[in-house]
């Protein structure tokens, strides 16, 4: 994982924001261990995943193929678009189970040049693999 310039900065050019990386795995991990109560003091943690849940960008990713009622703590990023090409459609987080399991997963899609529903889609469907795999 790298942080090494700020959102502003990297709108001033497309290739500064691969200065900034992360690995799905790595972006789990973090996510276990906030999820855990071993990054944030228990009411800032409440307050974080609480914003997660009512994160509304990206609606159509994780959240997208799943039952209207599925609870799903998630930060989700994109990039802009430019010439048809979009660097980064992401959204990871954590998904509650029906079996009331959770499941902490991150999505990445890298350098796309398919359309926003299609990026968005492809997350979906995903989630909804998953959901519908290890949900019971």
């Amino acid at each position: 994982m790298a942080i090494s310039t700020t959102e502003k900065v990297q709108l001033s050019d497309d290739w500064i924001q691969y200065r900034n990386w992360v690995t799905p795995i790595a972006i789990v991990q973090l996510i276990k261990l906030f999820y855990a109560g071993h990054i944030l003091n228990n009411k800032n943690s409440s307050l974080l995943l609480d914003m997660m849940i009512h994160s509304v960008p990206g609606s159509k990713r994780l959240k997208g193929y799943l039952p209207a009622g599925a609870v799903v703590a998630r930060k989700p990023g994109t990039s802009r678009t430019s010439n048809g090409l979009t660097r980064a459609t992401n959204d990871v987080g954590i998904i509650t189970l029906p079996n009331g399991k959770h499941l902490l997963i991150a999505v990445f899609i890298a350098d796309a040049y398919g359309t926003t529903e299609e990026r968005e889609g492809i997350i979906a469907q995903i989630a909804r693999f998953f959901w519908d795999g290890f949900g019971n």
